[in-house]
């Protein structure tokens, strides 16, 4: 599919660059963004803002770079680690007192317009959501790598996680990076 100007927000990339030098070493993140092309290595070089809007292109590519030099078959689940990094990072005391309050189901109706603080085009839908089961799509004519799919997998566990949810279990049953028109995902888990 074909790159577009969607951007993702700051916060995340860096949230993955303080995984990665935590994981690998700032010396192992050097290297990562010195393969990446020169636009993607100018944007990620020295401070990552994260209020600053980067393009998703950008990030597919720093992902990418990623997986091929921490990743691979010994790490399969190294996209669910980055994602879960990032919502736990970007879930402050407030969000995280009113999830161990607020129903789960009730929570996670709240996602499309959390989303949109994180990604300015692409859009999540829920398509079901009860106690212990929900439902969600994400669209945009993207093309992302595995790795981001993983990623969005992670976040939405450690979201469940978060929010009082235990035994949280997630399949990703359509794939944007396997040609499909959007990523579906159907997760379930028990409350407390």
């Amino acid at each position: 599919m074909p790159a577009d100007n969607s951007n993702i927000k700051g916060s995340c990339i860096k949230s993955v660059c303080e995984f990665v030098k935590a994981d690998a070493g700032e010396q192992k993140w050097q290297q990562i963004i010195e393969k990446l092309p020169a636009l993607d290595r100018a944007a990620f070089f020295g401070v990552i803002l994260p209020s600053k809007w980067y393009p998703i292109e950008s990030y597919f590519n720093l992902l990418r770079e990623i997986e091929k030099q921490i990743g691979g078959a010994a790490r399969p689940d190294l996209g669910i680690e980055i994602g879960k990094k990032i919502i736990a990072d970007g879930l402050n005391s407030f969000y995280r007192m009113m999830m161990g309050i607020l129903n789960t189901s009730w929570i996670l109706t709240k996602a499309p317009s959390l989303w949109k603080m994180y990604f300015d085009k692409e859009t999540l839908t829920i398509l079901h959501v009860s106690d212990g089961r929900l439902e969600v799509k994400i669209d945009t004519p993207l093309d992302p790598p595995k790795m981001y799919c993983c990623a969005v997998m992670g976040g939405i566990l450690q979201a469940l996680e978060s929010s009082g949810g235990r035994q949280c279990r997630g399949q990703e049953v359509k794939c944007r990076a396997n040609h499909e028109a959007c990523c579906e995902y159907h997760l379930t888990w028990q409350m407390k």
